[in-house]
């Protein structure tokens, strides 16, 4: 699919689409997720570990993560766009939103966004499309991965 390089760790705070932390490739519907290694998670030892398998996070050697986001909305389809100014993925068809690494923050979605498996072949970043975890719920304060952004977010 693309380089690593093409793809710059951020800490969520400071995601720029294309820039940092967040990449976007039309050909694979998919938004490349890189968290830095020193990403400050919500949760810790084994409910941290529990919660990056079941959310499809793939730890990297050099101790930064990565996701692969599918770009369409859970709740009807529409494609949904980060936003740089809420550091997030909001709905523009009903207004479902999303924290950076894909979980449901407010609206209508019934889960957290799907995501693709992946892997690494070198320095090439692998999204497997035919891959899918649809299974990523409502997180509640036990399995949210990072906060919620303080910056509101309008349709």
């Amino acid at each position: 699919m693309a380089k690593k390089s093409e793809f710059p760790a951020a800490k969520p705070a400071d995601f720029k689409l294309g820039q940092a932390g967040v990449g976007y490739r039309q050909s694979a519907k998919t938004y490349v997720i890189h968290l830095a290694k020193d990403t400050n998670f919500s949760l810790s030892g084994t409910n941290l570990a529990d919660q990056l398998d079941a959310e499809t996070v793939v730890k990297d050697k050099d101790g930064s993560y990565w996701i692969a986001l599918y770009q369409r909305c859970v709740h009807l389809g529409c494609t949904v766009p980060f936003r740089d100014n809420c550091v997030s993925f909001k709905c523009p068809c009903h207004g479902s939103h999303y924290n950076v690494t894909g979980e449901w923050i407010d609206g209508p979605a019934p889960k957290s966004l799907d995501r693709f498996s992946m892997s690494f072949s070198g320095d090439d970043v692998v999204v497997h499309t035919g891959t899918t975890n649809t299974k990523v719920p409502h997180p509640d304060p036990s399995t949210r991965l990072i906060p919620v952004p303080s910056v509101q977010c309008s349709v």
